[in-house]
C-alpha cells in the first residue's frame, strides 16, 4: 500500500511539473512572436515602471495584504544604465505588453499563483503580477536578469567553467585613473563573485589563479559542483588573493585543463559543454602560448571533446594580439575591457555563445532559493527564446515561472523533488556553429578572426536584425517619466517617495487592508460573547435576590462567611408571589451559585 501511494504521489509530482512547463513553453513561444514584429506595432499601450509610484486601481493593481500588488497588470524593470533613447528598448516594452494576455491565461489555466516574466537581450523585465521594485538612496535598485541563474542556466544549459585569472603585479594599478579607485584585481574579483552567483546544481566550476605559478582556489584536483556551499568557498578563497609575480599564460591554462581531465576521471562533471574564461591585463611572460594550447587540446579531445576558450583584455597596457587569437583558435570571442569598465559586463556574454546554435529548447530548473517578498522558499523553470530569422539562432531573451516550492513537496519529500527537477535540467542541449556562424557571432561585439579563419565578408546572414528606428517615445512606453541617471520617477515630489511609502498599502493612506476585515469581525464576536455572559450573570444575581427576599434573607455574597438562617417569622406575610406556607427552613447552607464558564 505505501508502495503505490509512492507511485501515486510521484506521478502527481510529474503531472503538476509538466503543468508548469507547458504554461512556460506558452509564454515563450509568445515571446517570440511578439518580438518578430515589435519594430512595426501600431500601438503602445503605456506600461507602469517598477520603480515609480503610480500603483493604483486604474492601472490593474490593489491592496492585498498590506501591500500593493498587479493583480491584473505587469510592471517593467530596468536595469542600471538602461539606454531610453535605444528603438530595441523601446519596441520591447511597448510590443511585450500584450504577453499579459498569456500571464493571466497561465493563472487561470495552469494554476500559476507565483510570478511570471519575460525578459529581453538589452536587460528589460516584464514580471506579472506586478510589484513595486525596491529603490533606496535617491536609486532604482539595481536588478540585471541577464545576470541571474534562471536566466543564464536557460541560456546555456549544464556546462563546466573554469576561471583563469591573472594575478601578475600589475594587477593592483587602480582600474580608472580616479583617485582612491578600485584596482583591477577588485574589480576581477567582484566580477568573479557575480559570475560564480549564475550557476546551478547542475554546473561544475573551478578558479585558476596565475602569475609566476598557477593554483586552482579550494583545491580538490577537479571542478567543483556549483552548490550555493562550494560557490561560497570559491568566494571566500577569492578575497585572499593578492597580485604579485610575473604573467605565465601556459601555467594557468595547464592548471585548467588538468582539473577539467580529472573532473571526467571522477565523474565531476556535467558532461556537457567545456569553457575557459581567460582574463589578463598584460602580455604573456612565456612565449609558444597558441602552440601549447593546440597540444592541451589534443590531450582532451578524445576524452570530451574541445574547450572553448574565451578572452578578455583588461586594461590600456593589455596584449590584444595573442589572447585574441587564442579565442579565435578555440571557438570562442575576446573582448577589450577598457579601463574603468565593469569586468562583469564582458564576462557574463560567454553564455549568449552557448546559446547560439541550440536547435532543442527544454526548460531548465534552478536551486531553491527564498523569495524576496514574502513568498517563502522557490524554484525557478526557465526557458530561452530565439529569434530564428537569421542564419544563427539569437537568443532574444529568457521566459521564467517561479514555483513555491511547499507546492512541490507536498507530493513528495524535498530530496525527491530536488532530484526530480535536477534530474529534467542535466540534459546537454544540442548545438552545432560553423565557422561562418562563429564570425557572424563575433561581429556583436566587434571582432572578426584573422586567417585561417573564414572571411566575415564570405558569410551571409546576419546575428539578428535590429530596429533602425521606433515610432514611440520611452515617454509613449511608460505610464510615468522616469529620470535615466536615477531610474526614478522624473517629479522630485514622486522620486522622494520611500519604497515603504510605495509599496504599503491601507494603514498608510491607502484603502483598508483586507487582512483588516477579519480582525474587525473576530473582536464584534468576542464582544457579543463577552456581553452575553455579563447580562446572563447580572440575570442570575437579579434572580438570586428576588429568591432570597421571598424567605426574608438578605443579599447572598458569593465570597463571604458561611451562610446562617435567621429565625422563621411568627407571623407569616403571605404576599401575592408568596406561598400560603412557608417552606421548610434549610437544615444547611446552600452552595454557592457559579455561572457556566465564568471565571
Amino acid at each position: 500500500m505505501i508502495l503505490i501511494l509512492m507511485l501515486c504521489l510521484g506521478g502527481a509530482l510529474e503531472d503538476l511539473v509538466t503543468k508548469k512547463e507547458t504554461a512556460l513553453k506558452k509564454l515563450a513561444a509568445h515571446h517570440e512572436a511578439l518580438y518578430s514584429s515589435r519594430c512595426g506595432v501600431g500601438k503602445c499601450p503605456c506600461s507602469v515602471p517598477a520603480c515609480g509610484t503610480r500603483f493604483d486601481s486604474a492601472n490593474g493593481f490593489e491592496c492585498t495584504e498590506g501591500k500593493i500588488r498587479g493583480t491584473e497588470s505587469s510592471v517593467v524593470r530596468l536595469p542600471a544604465g538602461s539606454d531610453f533613447d535605444s528603438a530595441e528598448l523601446r519596441a520591447d516594452i511597448c510590443s511585450s505588453k500584450e504577453i499579459e494576455s498569456t500571464f493571466k491565461s497561465n493563472k487561470n489555466t495552469y494554476g500559476i499563483t507565483a510570478y511570471q516574466y519575460v525578459s529581453h537581450w538589452t536587460g528589460t523585465l516584464r514580471m506579472f503580477p506586478g510589484i513595486p521594485q525596491e529603490r533606496d538612496n535617491g536609486k532604482c535598485s539595481d536588478y540585471d536578469p541577464r545576470i541571474r541563474p534562471w536566466y543564464v542556466t536557460a541560456a546555456s544549459g549544464p556546462k563546466d567553467i573554469i576561471l583563469v585569472l591573472d594575478v601578475s603585479g600589475s594587477m593592483s594599478r587602480p582600474h580608472n585613473s580616479a583617485r582612491g579607485s578600485m584596482s583591477r584585481l577588485q574589480a576581477v574579483v567582484n566580477a568573479a563573485h557575480e559570475v560564480l552567483n549564475t550557476l546551478t546544481l547542475n554546473d561544475y566550476v573551478g578558479i585558476v589563479v596565475f602569475s609566476n605559478e598557477a593554483v586552482p582556489l579550494v583545491n580538490t584536483g577537479s571542478p567543483l559542483q556549483a552548490t550555493a556551499e562550494n560557490v561560497k568557498k570559491l568566494q571566500d578563497e577569492l578575497g585572499t588573493i593578492v597580485a604579485a609575480g610575473a604573467t605565465y599564460f601556459l601555467k594557468g591554462l595547464r592548471a585548467a585543463f588538468d582539473l577539467f581531465k580529472s573532473g571526467h576521471s571522477n565523474e565531476l562533471t556535467s558532461k556537457c559543454s567545456h569553457s575557459i574564461l581567460f582574463l589578463t591585463d598584460g602580455a604573456a611572460t612565456d612565449s609558444n602560448i597558441l602552440q601549447g594550447i593546440a597540444a592541451m587540446q589534443a590531450e582532451v579531445k578524445p576524452i570530451f571533446g574541445s574547450v572553448k576558450i574565451f578572452t578578455y583584455s583588461m586594461g590600456t597596457d593589455a596584449d590584444h594580439v595573442v589572447p585574441q587569437q587564442m579565442s579565435c583558435d578555440n571557438e570562442g570571442v575576446w573582448a577589450a575591457i577598457p579601463d574603468g569598465d565593469d569586468p562583469l559586463t564582458y564576462m557574463t556574454n560567454y553564455y549568449l555563445y552557448l546559446a547560439a546554435g541550440v536547435h532543442d529548447t527544454r526548460p531548465r530548473w534552478t536551486t531553491v532559493y527564498e523569495d524576496a517578498f514574502g513568498l517563502g522558499s522557490l524554484v525557478t523553470v526557465a526557458i530561452g527564446a530565439y529569434d530564428r530569422s537569421g542564419s544563427v539562432p539569437f537568443l532574444i531573451g529568457v521566459a521564467g515561472i517561479d514555483v513555491v516550492l511547499e507546492d512541490l513537496t507536498v507530493l513528495a519529500g524535498y530530496q525527491q523533488v530536488t532530484s526530480e527537477l535536477i534530474s529534467r535540467s542535466k540534459v546537454c542541449p544540442s548545438a552545432s556553429l560553423s565557422q561562418c556562424d562563429l564570425q557572424i557571432l563575433r561581429k556583436k561585439v566587434g571582432q572578426e578572426c584573422p586567417a585561417p579563419a573564414v572571411p566575415l565578408s564570405q558569410c551571409a546572414g546576419e546575428l539578428k536584425q535590429e530596429c533602425g528606428s521606433f515610432g514611440f517615445s520611452f515617454s509613449d512606453a511608460m505610464c510615468q517619466n522616469l529620470n535615466p541617471s536615477t531610474g526614478l520617477p522624473s517629479d522630485s515630489s514622486e522620486s522622494s517617495k520611500s519604497y515603504d511609502d510605495v509599496v504599503s498599502c491601507g494603514e498608510t493612506g491607502g484603502s483598508a487592508p483586507k487582512v483588516v476585515i477579519p480582525i474587525v469581525i473576530v473582536v464584534l464576536i468576542l464582544a457579543a460573547v463577552g456581553g452575553y455572559f455579563v447580562m446572563k450573570r447580572r440575570g442570575e444575581k437579579r434572580r438570586e435576590k428576588e429568591r432570597r427576599a421571598s424567605y426574608n434573607e438578605g443579599p447572598m455574597e458569593l465570597a463571604a462567611t458561611p451562610w446562617v438562617p435567621e429565625p422563621t417569622p411568627s407571623v407569616p406575610q403571605p404576599t401575592p408571589w408568596v406561598p400560603a406556607q412557608a417552606p421548610p427552613v434549610p437544615s444547611a447552607p446552600p452552595q454557592p451559585h457559579s455561572v457556566p464558564g465564568w471565571v
